[in-house]
């Protein structure tokens, strides 16, 4: 798949380019992922939890069960496929931003609880 896009980073065999097109991309190693529990112990030593060894197979066995839906992921063959940046091809639920005339001061003061100088009066929250 060829992009003119500016490649910003690749990684796990997706590519992002700058506008933020995720393509796939060649960069990735085909080599079967998997978490050891060297890596395991550094995430969970990184993120300050201290995990008992059942808790470390445990979560061993869950992520590497994640890493293979990837695996899977990864297998498909989406040359054919075109990218979209949405699921619903919605483009913009947004009204077109057009300028208008607002409120007159007299109009934005009429249900203020206090004015003073044609101004909104608040309370005071630091004191001098």
């Amino acid at each position: 798949m060829k992009t003119n896009a500016k490649v910003v980073t690749e990684y796990a065999g997706f590519r992002l380019n700058i506008g933020g097109t995720i393509m796939p991309c060649e960069c990735y190693n085909k080599a079967a992922m998997s978490i050891t529990l060297d890596e395991l112990k550094h995430l969970a030593n990184l993120a300050r939890l201290k995990l008992s060894d059942g808790e470390l197979d445990a979560m061993q066995s869950d992520l590497n069960r994640v890493l293979e839906h990837f695996e899977q992921l990864q297998s498909l063959d989406l040359g054919d496929i075109e990218f979209a940046t949405h699921s619903s091809g919605l483009r913009s639920v947004w009204r077109d931003d057009m300028p208008s005339i607002g409120l007159d001061r007299a109009a934005a003061l009429f249900g203020a609880p206090e004015v003073q100088a044609g101004l909104f009066l608040v309370p005071t929250i630091i004191d001098d």
